[in-house]
């Protein structure tokens, strides 16, 4: 984050990145124009959680881009030693309902890179 801080004001952009705990983010509502997960989200214990607090920090028609593993089917095919962080991927299907709950408008699930 450092990093990329620096790099964001060399180039005189006006970013800020943060880590924070996507399900308790310890910032005030309406902080946000975006927020981007790359690879980290599938990782939350609680999905609908986390969406929620995003949603939280987000500004009124602010977006948010989630990539994430999941998985095809409800449950994962049993008799698998599946490695621990597959065992917290939530089934592709139910993430739009649960942003749409929450009260995300126009969600996109793009599934376009996967086979």
């Amino acid at each position: 984050v450092k990093h990329a801080q620096a790099r964001a004001a060399d180039r005189d952009l006006d970013i800020r990145f943060a880590v924070a705990d996507m399900e308790s983010i310890p910032l005030p509502d309406n902080t946000f124009d975006v927020v981007i997960s790359n690879g980290a989200f599938c990782l939350a214990p609680n999905k609908e959680k986390a969406f929620a607090e995003i949603l939280r920090v987000l500004k009124p028609g602010g977006r948010i881009s989630i990539c994430t593993s999941t998985i095809k089917d409800d449950k994962l095919k049993p008799g698998v030693n599946w490695p621990l962080c597959m065992k917290m991927f939530i089934p592709q299907k139910d993430i739009l309902p649960m942003c749409e709950k929450l009260g995300y408008i126009d969600v996109v699930v793009d599934d376009s890179d996967s086979s």
